[in-house]
């Protein structure tokens, strides 16, 4: 099994706002030799630019642990890789509790994500807020979404995230599945699914056989969304094997 990734983020606005959107991959082996793979997207909440470190540290936290954990593992097992992750993930939402305490309102300071970890075989997704995880089934020409938005009762706030929360109510969703090798697996924030048409990407993402190929059709994608009238900033991470 051997993975290919690509990821882009850009601002689709006037550029003059700070992007608060970060990505992430990670390509390591385990200690049997076999390829492991951990990518996720962050999307800070707030319009306050303490948010970039929101998300900038959560995907750094994750890529930190996953270089040093995944070396070291001679079992994929999801529901012990969920408890080391929702691990790190309470660290980091404690670290981004004390930075805003310190620096910023106590909602200013966060940040969604959504991400993956593979082997090839099981595939773990996890998600807070609603940044979204998608499996583009490119053989039968479907798509679909593998994470639920967490959403208040008006529809639009967030109502989980990480940091803003008290640690015993962050909730993070996880499940595990097959992966499926024909499908390509996208990661994005809200500023690219919101006008984006995946059906009509998917085959070019399946088809491309490097990173640049890749963030060629990202930026395309990208672009297309741009033309559509999205102001947001836009993160997108494909992964194809």
């Amino acid at each position: 099994m051997k993975f290919i990734c690509g990821g882009i983020t850009e601002q689709c606005s006037n550029k003059i706002h700070i992007n608060q959107d970060k990505f992430g991959a990670v390509r390591t082996i385990d200690a049997n030799g076999n390829e492991i793979i951990l990518s996720l997207v962050c999307d800070g909440v707030s319009i306050a630019y303490h948010s970039e470190y929101a998300s900038y540290n959560t995907v750094l936290k994750l890529m930190t642990w996953a270089e040093d954990y995944f070396p070291n593992m001679k079992n994929f097992d999801p529901q012990s890789i969920v408890e080391e992750i929702d691990s790190e993930f309470r660290k980091c939402n404690k670290l981004l509790i004390d930075y805003a305490e310190k620096n910023s309102d106590e909602y200013d300071c966060c940040c969604t994500v959504s991400g993956i970890v593979t082997n090839g075989e099981q595939i773990l997704i996890f998600n807070a807020g609603d940044s979204r995880v998608y499996e583009l089934d490119v053989p039968h020409g479907q798509i679909h979404r593998l994470t639920d938005d967490n959403k208040g009762e008006d529809g639009y706030s967030i109502s989980m995230c990480i940091g803003g929360v008290n640690d015993s109510d962050l909730q993070i969703s996880y499940f595990a599945e097959q992966y499926h090798q024909q499908s390509v697996y996208l990661l994005c924030t809200d500023g690219m699914y919101s006008c984006c048409d995946f059906k009509e990407w998917s085959k070019h993402l399946k088809n491309s056989r490097s990173k640049q190929e890749i963030i060629g059709i990202l930026k395309s994608m990208l672009t297309a969304v741009r033309n559509a009238g999205e102001t947001d900033d836009v993160t997108a991470v494909a992964i194809i094997s």
